[in-house]
This record gives structure tokens, sequence and C-alpha cells, in this order.
């Protein structure tokens, strides 16, 4: 089974119709964010909204330079992409020039990219690239920090090609540039393939858990892992699996490691209690919310702020349980 999806840019502006693209039979794509450290695609967020709304799950995609710094090209990528929203494909970036600079310049390059990126927006980006840019360009036949990124591809072939080392998969194949008619979109654009059923699209879309299984990966695999509260790979492996399963017997569910509805419901019962957790401040006994992120000993300036503007008094001393995975605070002072 392959599902339909497409790719644009500042090339198709701002008119695209993602509710026809939809009905069309799109149910993917990326779209552009920007390139390099300068360029900014005016019709992202436009695009992002849209699609979402359409019932689309979409990314974003950066167009890189390495021969530029990938940490600045990387933040602002992220600084413009905003945070990952339901519905989100994670970002790819977009390896296609080498600007002069040598394959293991590039390669590396590439790696410092995709772990700014990652770590600032918390999904596990893609790369896009082609078989010649690959081969001559990259040469990371054996690189298994490159093989943790799903790969899209352009091939522009009759057949979908065998995946380049270190790939064992192509996920996603473009398999027509500039040359398919799209719905919502218009002639002459590209067009890609997803190899796999809707579910495991599902398991690469941020906020989109239920359904998940073994051998599922991705961004929702993530969300499911926090929410056992155990090590967040996004893989589903044996771990995950066992996780689930004593999740389930533990709260008197059917015992089968799906994370099916009822199971989507108890996590997220869970999850709201333990985010509920009370405690007292010392100066006021105004209740506040413990919230897994930050230690409460170390409040930000903006959560220092709010704190004072719901009439805590400084010191802010706070009840400090001994969680280490609960920490910001938010108020309900009084309430």
């Amino acid at each position: 089974m392959a599902i339909w999806g497409c790719d644009v840019s500042n090339h198709q502006g701002g008119g695209i119709d993602w509710h026809v693209a939809y009905v069309g039979g799109i149910r993917f794509g990326w779209a552009k964010v920007c390139e390099g450290s300068g360029y900014r695609d005016p019709y992202w967020t436009g695009n992002r909204d849209r699609a979402l709304a359409a019932g689309v799950k979409i990314g974003g995609y950066g167009y890189v330079h390495p021969n530029g710094d990938a940490v600045q090209q990387a933040n602002f990528f992220c600084d413009l992409h905003g945070l990952m929203l339901p519905g989100m494909l994670a970002p790819a970036i977009d390896l296609e020039e080498s600007n002069g600079i040598s394959p293991s310049g590039v390669h590396s390059w590439t790696h410092v990219w995709l772990d700014t990126v990652g770590a600032r927006l918390g999904v596990t980006p893609w790369i896009y690239t082609y078989p010649d840019f690959w081969a001559s360009q990259v040469r990371a036949p054996s690189c298994e920090h490159c093989k943790r990124h799903p790969l899209w591809y352009a091939s522009y072939t009759t057949h979908q090609p065998s995946a380049p080392n270190p790939w064992d998969t192509i996920t996603v194949w473009q398999y027509v540039g500039t040359g398919a008619y799209v719905p919502g979109v218009g002639a002459g654009q590209d067009a890609n393939w997803f190899a796999g059923t809707e579910a495991d699209l599902d398991a690469l879309t941020f906020g989109a858990v239920s359904g998940l299984r073994l051998g599922a990966r991705g961004p929702a695999v993530v969300e499911l892992q926090q929410l056992l509260g155990i090590t967040a790979d996004g893989i589903f492996g044996p771990a995950t699996d066992a996780a689930v399963r004593a999740f389930q017997a533990a709260h008197g569910l059917v015992v089968d490691g799906i994370v099916g509805a009822t199971t989507l419901a108890a996590l997220y019962d869970k999850s709201e209690d333990d985010d509920m957790r009370l405690v007292t401040t010392v100066e006021d006994g105004a209740v506040w919310a413990l919230v897994p992120g930050l230690d409460p000993r170390h409040l930000s300036p903006e959560e220092f702020a709010c704190a004072i503007a719901c009439g805590v008094k400084p010191p802010i001393n706070v009840n400090q349980r001994q969680k280490d995975v609960f920490g910001a605070l938010i108020n309900t002072a009084g309430k």
C-alpha cells in the first residue's frame, strides 16, 4: 500500500487549496520554511495551518547550504518553523548542494543541523536527498546517525529504487519532480509516495498516538513513551511493548500491547493526575500545580514574573517533592 503526498514552496504561491488536495487524495506533504539563514518562505505558516485544517499531515523543510554555519541555519529554521503541532510530520533537511564543501564536511555539517533541530523541536528530522548527491557528495554508507532519520528520497524512475546505504528502506519516495498534477496545487508539481499504511504514517505524525503497536517508530512513539514515563527513543520495541502491557494490566484494560482509544484515554488521565499534583508555597498558602519540565528551584524570568503577578511575595519557596520528573510551576492560586 502507498499513500500519496506532495511538497511545495514559495514557487506555488499562497493560493494552494489544501482541502481540494485532501479530497483529491493527498494525505501528507512538506512545505518550505526557509533557505540557509537568510531566506524566509512567506507561505510557510499559511500552508501549515491550511493543510492541518484540511486533514493533511504536513512538515516543514529547510533548504540548506553547508558552506554556512550549521547551528545558525538550524536555529533560523526552528525560529521560523515554530513549535510542533498535532498532525505535523517532523521537519526535513533538504540536502542538495555541497557548496564546495568536502563529503566528510557535508556529512558532519548535516549531523549538526539535524541534532540542533531535533533538540529544539523534540523530534527526529527527516533527510531529503537524491542518489547522485548522497553517493558523491556525502559518502556515508555506514552512518548509524543518519540511519536513525527517516529517508525522503528523490529518484525519478518508474519503480521505487533500492534504499541507499545506510538505510534499509525508503520511507517516502519522491517519484516525480515538477511533472505531476496535484489537486489543489496544479500541474507541474513534485509528488511523493509513502510506502506504508495510514497507521504507519500516523506513527510518524506528531500527536497521533492512538493505534501504536510493536514496530512503530517516530514522534508519536516518543509522545507515548513520555506518557508512560520510560526512555523516549521513538522506537516501539520490546521495552515499550512491555510498558504498555504493564500499564494496561494495572488499569484493568485488555492487555494486547496496542495503544487503542481506551488505553490512550487512560494514559492521558494518568498524565493529567500527575500534572495536577499540588504543593503549597510557604508565603501565603497559594496553591500551585507541578508539571513536567523544570526544577521549581530554578524558575525562569517568565515564571517568576507570573508568580509575582499572582500575588506570591518573594522569595518564592516551594515544597520540593522528591520527584525529578516534575518541575515548572503553574499558578492556580486561591482558586
